[in-house]
C-alpha cells in the first residue's frame, strides 16, 4: 500500500515553499505559454497624484531582536529566534527571491516553519512516548525504494539531500525523523482503518456508471458541434446584416469577456492557441473575420487595434507587436475519457488512503490540543 502520509524527511522544508512567487507560465521552448481565449487578464493601471508634503515624522529606535528569544514552546522543545531566521534565510538564498518580495517571503517562510515545528514536535513526542523505533533493515529498505524511484531523475537519496537549503545534515535528520514520523503515523491511525467490502463495491459500481454515462455523451458530440457552428454562422450573419458586435458577445459568447463585449484586451504573440493567434494578427482593423476553429470552440474575432513592434532605443526596451481585439466564443463539447474501473483491491487501497487523510489530520490536531504550547510570536497563527 502507497504511504498516505509523505515523508517529512526529504527536503520536507524547501518542497513545502517551493513555488510561493508565481512566475510567468512559459513553454518548454522558455516562450509564454498560450493562453486560451476565455482566460482574460484584466490589466489595470493607477494614475496617483503625488502626495502633498508631510513634515517627517520622528521613528522611534527598533531594538535589535533577541537571537535567544523562545518564539514557541512545546512542551520542553523550544524555537528559538536565531534558528528560524537560519532556516528562512537560507530558504529565501536558495530561491532567489527577488529584494521586493523579501519581505513578504520573509514573513511566509516564518509562519509556515514555526507551524511545522509544532507539527513535528508533537509527533516526535508522541513517537517517543510510545516507544517507536526505525531498524537498521527498516531504514535500508526505504532508502532502496527512493534510490529506485529517483532513477528516472538520474540522481540519488544522497545527493538530493547534499543539495538541501539547509545542510545535509539537517536534511539527513529530517530524513530519520520523517521515517520515524511515518512509522508512528502508520501504527497509530492507518493500520487502524477499515474499509468495508459494500464500500468498495459502491465505489467501483460508480464509477461503471458514469462511465456509461460518458460514452452516451460521447455519442453525441457530432451533433452537439453541428449546433455550434450553426449558432456561430447565425450570429456571424447578424453581424453582417448590421447587428453590434458586443452587444451579441454579451449575449450569446461562452467565454467571460460577454462581460466586456467580448473585449479580450491587448496581447501579444505566443498569448492565445495558434489558430486564433494567426487570425487576430492577420485580420484587418474593424472587420469580423471568417469563423476560427479552436479547441475551444468556435470563434468570431474583430480586431480593433494593432501596434507594431518597437526596437529597444535610447535605453528605452523594445516592445512585441501587439493586438487588440474582442471576439465571441461558441463552445463545442470535447470528448470524455472514461475513468479506468480500479479492481477490489486497488479501490480497497484507495479508500483507506483517503480515510487516512483525513485521520492523521485528526489525530494531529488531537495532539496539538493536548500538547503544552506557548506561542508568543505568531499570536494569529492556527495549527
Amino acid at each position: 500500500m502507497k504511504k498516505p502520509v509523505a515523508i517529512f524527511a526529504i527536503l520536507c522544508s524547501t518542497l513545502c515553499f517551493m513555488g510561493c512567487n508565481k512566475a510567468t507560465a512559459v513553454d518548454k521552448d522558455g516562450k509564454p505559454a498560450p493562453l486560451s481565449p476565455e482566460v482574460v487578464e484584466q490589466k489595470m493601471q493607477t494614475a496617483g497624484q503625488p502626495a502633498a508634503a508631510q513634515p517627517a515624522a520622528e521613528v522611534p529606535p527598533v531594538k535589535p531582536a533577541d537571537p535567544n528569544e523562545v518564539l514557541i514552546s512545546v512542551g520542553d522543545a523550544k524555537l528559538v529566534r536565531k534558528d528560524l531566521d537560519a532556516q528562512v534565510n537560507a530558504l529565501i538564498k536558495a530561491q532567489n527571491v527577488p529584494a521586493e518580495q523579501i519581505q513578504m517571503a520573509k514573513n511566509y517562510f516564518e509562519q509556515n516553519l514555526a507551524r511545522q515545528f509544532v507539527v513535528r514536535t508533537v509527533l516526535m513526542q508522541k513517537a517517543t512516548e510510545d516507544q517507536i523505533t526505525i531498524t537498521d533493515e527498516e531504514k535500508k529498505k526505504r532508502v532502496d525504494e527512493i534510490n529506485e524511484q529517483l532513477k528516472k531523475s538520474n540522481t540519488t537519496l544522497e545527493e538530493q539531500l547534499a543539495k538541501s537549503p539547509f545542510g545535509k545534515e539537517t536534511a539527513q535528520k529530517e530524513f530519520d525523523d520523517g521515517m520515524l514520523l511515518d512509522k508512528l503515523l502508520k501504527v497509530a491511525v492507518v493500520d487502524k482503518i477499515e474499509v468495508k467490502p459494500e464500500e468498495v463495491k459502491k465505489e467501483i459500481d460508480a464509477i461503471k456508471a458514469n462511465n456509461a454515462k460518458v460514452e452516451e455523451e460521447n455519442k453525441n458530440l457530432d451533433a452537439k458541434k453541428g449546433e455550434a457552428k450553426k449558432k456561430i454562422e447565425g450570429l456571424k450573419k447578424q453581424i453582417a446584416d448590421g447587428a453590434d458586435f458586443a452587444k451579441l458577445a454579451k449575449e450569446h459568447s461562452d467565454c467571460p469577456s460577454k462581460e466586456k463585449g467580448g473585449d479580450l484586451g491587448e496581447f501579444q504573440r505566443g498569448q492565445m492557441v495558434k489558430e486564433f493567434e494567426e487570425a487576430a494578427f492577420t485580420q484587418p482593423i474593424g472587420k469580423v473575420g471568417e469563423i476560427v476553429e479552436t479547441k475551444f470552440g468556435y470563434h468570431l474575432i474583430l480586431v480593433t487595434a494593432k501596434n507594431p513592434a518597437v526596437e529597444a532605443k535610447d535605453g528605452k526596451p523594445a516592445k512585441p507587436e501587439t493586438v487588440k481585439a474582442s471576439h465571441i466564443l461558441v463552445k463545442t463539447p470535447e470528448a470524455q475519457q472514461p475513468r479506468p474501473v480500479p479492481s477490489e483491491k486497488e479501490m480497497m487501497e484507495m479508500l483507506k488512503n483517503r480515510q487516512a487523510q483525513q485521520s492523521i489530520q485528526t489525530y494531529i490536531q488531537d495532539l496539538i490540543k493536548k500538547a503544552k504550547i506557548e506561542n508568543k510570536a505568531f499570536p494569529d497563527m492556527k495549527f
